[in-house]
């Protein structure tokens, strides 16, 4: 799958690892995805969809890439469409309703378990 993350969305990206990889490993298990994913307030169904997406190789873990396309499909989804691979390639959400955006305030305002 062809895909290039924003700038904001590498942000994201890079704020998520820095709470949720603290031992530097290079990955978010599936357990750490349920933390910090949950901010977006999506039904746990729809983010079993984003996880199917994202976890390109069945892994069951994410890279950085695959956290990338997950908080991507999470802003879509934020927006009332339906998850799919092919949103993958069309450019983040830009709305302040977006996941990616909702997932920042839960980071940078810290109300999940990682310290």
């Amino acid at each position: 799958m062809s895909f290039t993350p924003s700038q904001p969305e590498l942000a994201l990206v890079a704020q998520i690892f820095a709470k949720a990889d603290p031992q530097k490993i290079g990955i978010l298990t599936g357990d750490g995805a349920l933390k910090v994913f949950g901010g977006a307030k999506l039904p746990p169904t729809v983010l079993g969809e984003i996880w199917s997406i994202a976890d390109e190789d069945n892994n069951g873990w994410l890279p950085r890439k695959g956290v990338a396309i997950a908080v991507r499909l999470m802003g879509w989804a934020q927006k009332g469409e339906k998850v799919t691979e092919a949103l993958v390639n069309k450019r983040e959400c830009k709305s302040k309703s977006c996941g990616w955006h909702l997932l920042m305030i839960r980071i940078t305002s810290g109300p999940f378990a990682y310290n």
